[in-house]
């Protein structure tokens, strides 16, 4: 065995902190998908999670959207401003860890926003992933990001760009907020949210309502440092409260910040696992009747009195990841969205 092999091996499966970290990752994530399919699910006798209604109020601008994701044209940067990457649920203990990138790898994964920062790179644009717990709750992540965009700001004279996918979605969206009271969206020159549950999602609702969550999920969320609010945060009832209770102050958002917001669905391919998430998709998709992207189903994605897009058969990873197929191009929605955006 080489020294690099020996050394991973070590890191992860010898260090007590590391192996705990992957243990809980990969658990965390069997549950989530396992829970929400009835083959998989221990506790398939309970009722299903109420099938939510999402009121779909904005702008569907897919067609324009996917003549310039087409296009051949190439992006030309406006050089004043500065990328903020924030991830999504469990993406700083896993996705993105520099020692399972071997992992990723042989499982079809890049490293998450990989394309998108190869791109950046190549235009010579400055970014910065943020450093969140991803695991933790809205509102802790949200005083992160706020820090981290007037830091950026400050130092580099740039607006700042915000790019968030899933959990960081909301994330955002409450570090906005927090900016707006502050009288300091001026400092924000955009934002593109891709795929998150603004509306929340039934796989949380799913997750919450098992007896296990004492026993295995709240444990390991722990384990990593998050909270139990973070499942919370991303379930239904909750997110939908918090959209109206806020609602005035999220349309000054979007009338003041550039914003963008990507869905999307992937529909079931019968005898073929066509995507990492077919379990939850098929949840969803089965049970509920909603068109998701493996964990959240496309309507949730959208603010109120937002632009959003709709890309169909893109499932929740595909977005900002580079799979061994590559059927969609991740390193392309981010020069589309920025394009969409002029910047």
């Amino acid at each position: 065995m080489n020294k690099k092999a020996s050394d991973f091996e070590y890191q992860v499966y010898r260090d007590p902190r590391r192996l705990a970290q992957a243990i809980t990752v990969f658990t965390c994530g069997f549950f989530l998908i396992g829970a929400a399919h009835a083959d998989f699910d221990p506790f398939a006798d309970l009722a299903a999670v109420p099938v939510p209604e999402y009121p779909v109020d904005g702008y569907d601008d897919s067609v324009e959207f996917n003549e310039i994701f087409q296009s051949a044209d190439s992006w030309t940067p406006n050089s004043n401003f500065e990328v903020l990457f924030i991830g999504g649920f469990l993406s700083d203990s896993l996705l993105d860890h520099p020692k399972l990138e071997k992992i990723g790898r042989l499982i079809g994964l890049n490293t998450y926003y990989g394309e998108a920062k190869k791109l950046l790179a190549e235009k010579n644009v400055p970014f910065q992933v943020v450093d969140i717990q991803s695991e933790g709750t809205v509102a802790r992540n949200a005083e992160i990001i706020a820090e981290a965009v007037l830091q950026t700001a400050r130092k580099s004279g740039k607006k700042v760009l915000l790019v968030s996918h899933s959990k960081g979605g909301p994330d955002t969206l409450e570090a906005l907020l927090s900016l707006r009271e502050k009288n300091y969206l001026k400092l924000v020159g955009g934002w593109v949210s891709i795929q998150s549950p603004f509306y929340g999602t039934p796989i949380a609702d799913k997750a919450l309502e098992s007896f296990c969550k004492k026993l295995l999920i709240f444990p390991l969320l722990r384990l990593l440092g998050g909270d139990r609010e973070a499942i919370r945060d991303m379930s239904g009832e909750y997110r939908m409260n918090y959209i109206a209770n806020q609602a005035r102050e999220i349309s000054d958002v979007l009338n003041r910040v550039p914003f963008l917001s990507v869905s999307s669905y992937i529909q079931n391919q019968p005898r073929k696992i066509d995507s990492l998430f077919e379990k939850t998709r098929n949840y969803m998709e089965r049970k509920l009747g909603l068109q998701n992207d493996g964990m959240v189903p496309w309507k949730s994605a959208v603010l109120p009195t937002s632009t959003y897009v709709i890309l169909p058969e893109v499932d929740h990873l595909e977005s900002i990841m580079k799979l061994k197929k590559d059927r969609f191009r991740s390193k392309r929605l981010i020069e589309s969205s920025l394009i969409y955006l002029h910047l």
